[in-house]
């Protein structure tokens, strides 16, 4: 799928009934409040009963073994899965009661495996991320343009505006999809395995420019060492349900990793006061 598709998805999702949730209000002083999420697909949960809330400007990260539930419950915060039971609320309102527009405006994602069709330059593909603010076929106008000019400078890729995407980098690439998902001005940005194909310096320019965005983020990430300077909060999942949920001190201990990824975990000191993790089979 691609970067900014929210109101692609939205448009084939319809909003769902509140036949089988949970009614909740919501705690409004989060930015996103997630209550009690179940999915359930074939028969099987795939979620269960997952609650947890963002802040404006909080960056959390999903973490938990394959199969946990990561990208499911990632899908689930722009309606692009059914879910069984619970609700989701976004600045105070229920994401069931949010036209598709509404929530590409305040929903932008990027997926590991961005692409578009097309070899865009660089500008017009930040460009498609205004289309959830404009009509049916609406030229580009003036702060269409300045907001294009403002993400791209964000990310490092004005002076290469013009280049076409078939041109960059894999680290480039994707700085340009995020732009485009910049570019939609949303509230909330949804991250799935954002760096998953990236080298170790393409990974972390990726990360620390998510991190200086000032925006919430909910992001799935694997890689524990480059995660603990990168999330404000962790979720852990497994097996579809919440195992822990807090700042990274909190979470990033031997006993919860060692439960949910069934390993031996050490936490080793650097010279520089950091931290690394090694990992071992038991």
């Amino acid at each position: 799928m691609e970067v900014a598709e929210a109101v692609e998805v939205a448009e084939a999702v319809e909003p769902i009934g509140t036949h089988g949730m949970t009614t909740h209000s919501g705690p409004r002083s989060c930015l996103l409040s997630v209550d009690g999420l179940t999915v359930e697909r074939s028969g099987a949960l795939i979620l269960d009963g997952v609650s947890f809330g963002v802040e404006a400007d909080d960056v959390v990260v999903i973490v938990g073994p394959n199969g946990s539930g990561k990208t499911t419950l990632i899908r689930s915060l722009f309606r692009a899965v059914p879910r069984r039971s619970g609700s989701i609320w976004l600045a105070g309102d229920d994401i069931d009661a949010l036209s598709p527009r509404t929530l590409a405006q305040r929903v932008a994602v990027l997926h590991q495996d961005a692409e578009v069709e097309f070899d865009f330059s660089v500008e017009e593909l930040t460009l498609l991320g205004r289309s959830p603010h404009k009509r049916l076929l609406e030229a580009d106008d003036v702060e269409d343009f300045r907001v294009a000019e403002d993400v791209l400078r964000a990310v490092g890729l004005w002076p290469l505006r013009h280049r076409t995407l078939s041109s960059l980098s894999g680290g480039e690439r994707q700085r340009a999809h995020l732009a485009r998902a910049l570019a939609q001005k949303p509230k909330l940005l949804l991250l799935d395995e954002p760096t998953n194909h990236l080298d170790i310096r393409a990974k972390l320019e990726v990360l620390d420019l998510v991190r200086s965005l000032g925006i919430a983020v909910v992001a799935v990430l694997h890689d524990i060492n480059l995660i603990a300077g990168f999330a404000s909060k962790l979720l852990v999942l497994v097996k579809g349900k919440r195992q822990a949920f807090g700042h990274p001190d909190e979470v990033l201990v031997p006993e919860v990793l060692e439960d949910a990824f069934g390993v031996n975990a050490q936490r080793i000191a650097q010279a520089d006061g950091a931290f690394q993790w090694a990992f071992r089979r038991p």
